[in-house]
């Protein structure tokens, strides 16, 4: 593999936030439990569990080849994110500054997605904070949002981390 990325949160991975104050860790990857890898046909990935920067991290180890992303997502029956205003998590990796993309899709059907670019081969750890804010609606080839074209934050059914190439 060329490149790797280990994810891990404020003490255990994703957290939801409003403002300086952490409510609840959505989850806190250390383990693969309830996650899965996924990528295009010319990418590979593999996932795996190392030390993170507090207690365990999932890292992802992959090669874009041909390809332009690769991805780790969990689904859930119905999350509620509408405590914060925020996700916060660390992430360090290695090999080419490629971007970490974060998906959230909701019940009705909506994903948002937001991007932090050229950051992937940071090699210390490093917090993130993602704004609510900052995700934008994703629409089909028309134009028109998948689901309301609101993002229920208290009904969230996936998030998505994935690598895609800059």
């Amino acid at each position: 593999y060329k490149c790797s990325l280990l994810i891990t949160l404020l003490s255990l991975l994703i957290f939801i936030c409003s403002g300086p104050v952490c409510a609840d860790i959505i989850d806190d990857m250390g383990t693969l439990t309830g996650w899965t890898t996924d990528n295009d046909s010319e990418s590979t990935v593999s996932a795996s569990v190392e030390n993170g920067h507090s207690g365990n991290a999932i890292k992802l180890n992959y090669s874009f080849n041909d390809g332009d992303w690769v991805q780790i997502y969990k689904s859930y029956d119905s999350s509620n994110l509408s405590g914060g205003d925020s996700l916060r998590f660390y992430y360090k990796g290695s090999g080419n500054a490629n971007n970490i993309e974060i998906k959230i899709f909701d019940l009705d059907g909506d994903i948002c997605s937001t991007a932090l670019s050229g950051v992937s081969n940071t090699s210390s750890w490093t917090l993130a904070t993602v704004l609510y804010t900052s995700f934008s609606i994703w629409n089909d080839s028309d134009g028109n949002p998948l689901g309301d074209g609101v993002v229920d934050w208290e009904n969230i059914t996936k998030i998505v981390i994935g690598i895609t190439k800059s």
